[in-house]
């Protein structure tokens, strides 16, 4: 009996100490790989930077670019739909249509749509450029593969029905297609809702960790998400490629993944400015965030033979993605549960100690 007793506490003590060993040299490999990562990222964003401000992006005009449309889904947008739409027929580049989807809003959307339509051109008007689509919801993917099925320009610009478009924007993002390796423009998202702490944090991430990351990548041909928010897309590309699908919640990601492996450049414009509504809730906002994550672990299974390949892509980029936003987001519960189980250790022995 005596040797099972020992026999059972080695073992108890023996898993806690290789378990707690385990934890902890994660939590500092973890921490070192951190680091490595923020440390070459501002270093490709810097490099690109100094590329950017020695050869600028020209601004496109309409009579030397492409024919562009602008595909807008909506839903449930009536209160910023025309504020929207708005903003995109002021821009400097004079696009060819802009195509608003209603996805089945249960709210004013549609109609307000339409009001803005016959605002913004008039009863006289002799050429339409806008037109209103509706369709019983089916999702965001959907609502914009209804949007290309009437689209006739050579480059689609995308944006969330809550994003104001500077005017320039367009402009700036269609230039890079005179390159014909380009499949995919990624605009910078800038927070237009900075109305309390937790919009004003998010409008700090956008600023130093979504656009920088998109800045670094963009110097190695590692851009892993032209936003949705406002991003343009090669038409013949994107149609060569199956258009958008259903089966992530990351449509844009997964888009712009399966461009890169086609062999297109993915770059990123930091001069093409949209504002967009971020959440202003808590719970929103982890709605959100939980959707974004969700998406990013379907497009990396989904692509998970990219890893390793395509250069910077799936060597950095991909592998990064696989380490912070999956593995350390799983053993991240076990080290919490380790701080607390030490704390408690602590805290125990602080007090059978007296001297408090």
């Amino acid at each position: 009996q005596d040797r099972m007793i020992i026999g059972y506490d080695r073992f108890v003590f023996e898993v806690l100490f290789f378990g707690e060993l385990i934890l902890g040299g994660l939590f500092i490999l973890a921490v070192v790989l951190g680091i490595g990562r923020v440390l070459i990222v501002l270093l490709l964003a810097l490099l690109a930077l100094i590329r950017d401000l020695r050869h600028p992006s020209p601004i496109m005009t309409a009579a030397t670019g492409p024919t562009v449309t602008v595909l807008v889904a909506a839903y449930n947008e009536g209160k910023v739909i025309a504020r929207t739409m708005e903003s995109i027929m002021k821009s400097r580049y004079a696009i060819k249509e802009l195509i608003v989807i209603d996805d089945g809003s249960t709210d004013d959307t549609l109609s307000v749509a339409r009001q803005a339509l016959a605002r913004i051109e008039g009863p006289k008007s002799k050429k339409r450029r806008i037109r209103i689509l509706h369709q019983e919801n089916a999702g965001k993917s959907a609502a914009l593969n209804h949007g290309i099925e009437y689209a006739t320009g050579d480059v689609l610009v995308c944006l969330d029905a809550d994003t104001i478009a500077a005017p320039d924007a367009i402009g700036r993002l269609v230039a890079h297609f005179a390159d014909e390796r380009v499949g995919g423009v990624a605009g910078n998202i800038k927070v237009g809702n900075r109305s309390n702490l937790l919009t004003k944090w998010q409008a700090i991430e956008y600023i130093t960790s979504q656009n920088l990351d998109r800045r670094a990548g963009d110097l190695v041909n590692a851009v892993t998400v032209i936003p949705g928010a406002l991003g343009a897309w090669r038409a013949s590309a994107v149609s060569e490629d199956g258009d958008f699908v259903t089966d992530t919640l990351a449509e844009d990601m997964d888009l712009t993944w399966r461009l890169r492996r086609a062999g297109y450049r993915m770059v990123n414009e930091g001069d093409a400015i949209g504002y967009t509504e971020v959440p202003d809730t808590y719970r929103s906002f982890i709605k959100q965030r939980m959707r974004w994550s969700f998406g990013s672990l379907q497009c990396l299974y989904k692509h998970r033979s990219a890893l390793f390949r395509y250069g910077w892509f799936g060597r950095f980029a991909l592998t990064s993605l696989w380490i912070f936003q999956f593995l350390f987001q799983v053993i991240a519960p076990l080290v919490d549960i380790q701080i607390l189980f030490l704390a408690a250790l602590f805290l125990n022995a602080y007090t059978a100690s007296g001297l408090h």
